[in-house]
């Protein structure tokens, strides 16, 4: 082989070889000595302009479990211009367990953040529930109407993992509105104004059109379908496949449900 060909083929294997004593750290609680070592590092590999080697950076801090690597993922996470960029150092917090009520705290008002990213809101769903933190939970609950199905999906998980009755009647709304995987209905909302004449109607209608009549959400959802009947197993112990069974279920579980209603945070 000629010179020529060998000099690129050097650069690539040497790019490749990763620097001595640069080991992958694993997620555990960091000394001040490791802690300054792994900012270095991350400072390095961080400030460039590859998107992949950013992301690197992130994956690698995140197992530094560190106050100071919270606030910094949190800047990131809360600040920076790329939104995988963000979505990555949020998602990366998800191992800072021991702080996790400061990091829930931080993140609980991107759930009522209209204009919040998908995919920034996903994974904020996924972190707090890593976490454990259970103070968004009405906020999380009302993302249910959201349009986007990974959002939704994540909303499920999180009622399934946290057996969250509070949720049943939201629950049965959505179900109701989407009975299948692979339909959907018009449904039906009762609203009681204490008003005579049509106003009861028209401001069902109203609700039921907040909650499922945009363009986006007139469509088959099987994902979030999938989500919620996995979400409804793991809080009522068993399997139901029909809406009808979930309403006759809770029917049956009033006084739990209640209960569970009358729990604070």
């Amino acid at each position: 082989m000629s010179t020529r060909l060998m000099l690129p083929l050097l650069a690539v294997l040497v790019l490749a070889v990763p620097v001595l004593g640069e080991e992958e750290p694993t997620v555990k609680p960091a000394t001040a000595k490791e802690l300054k070592h792994e900012l270095k590092v991350f400072k390095r590999d961080f400030d460039t302009e590859d998107i992949d080697f950013k992301l690197d950076s992130l994956i690698r801090l995140s197992k530094c479990v560190h106050k100071d690597v919270v606030k910094k993922l949190l800047f990131i996470g809360l600040k920076d211009r790329d939104l995988f960029v963000r979505a990555e150092a949020i998602k990366g917090l998800a191992n800072q367990v021991i702080y996790g009520e400061m990091i829930g705290r931080k993140l609980q008002p991107l759930l009522k953040d209209d204009d919040l990213d998908p995919k920034i809101l996903t994974e904020v769903l996924i972190t707090l529930r890593k976490l454990d933190y259970r103070r968004g939970w009405k906020e999380t609950i009302d993302l249910m109407s959201h349009d986007d199905d990974d959002v939704v999906v994540e909303v499920f998980r999180y009622i399934g993992a946290w057996k969250e009755l509070r949720a049943c009647l939201e629950v049965q709304g959505f179900w109701d509105a989407y009975p299948t995987e692979g339909n959907w209905s018009t449904g039906s909302v009762r609203v009681d104004t204490g008003a005579e004449g049509t106003t009861d109607q028209r401001a069902a209608k109203a609700k039921w059109m907040a909650k499922y009549g945009g363009r986006r959400k007139q469509r088959a959802r099987p994902k979030c379908v999938k989500a919620l009947k996995a979400a409804v197993k793991e809080m009522t112990g068993v399997e139901l496949k029909k809406p009808d069974e979930f309403r006759t279920w809770r029917s049956d579980h009033k006084m739990e449900i209640r209960a569970a209603k009358r729990r604070r945070n």
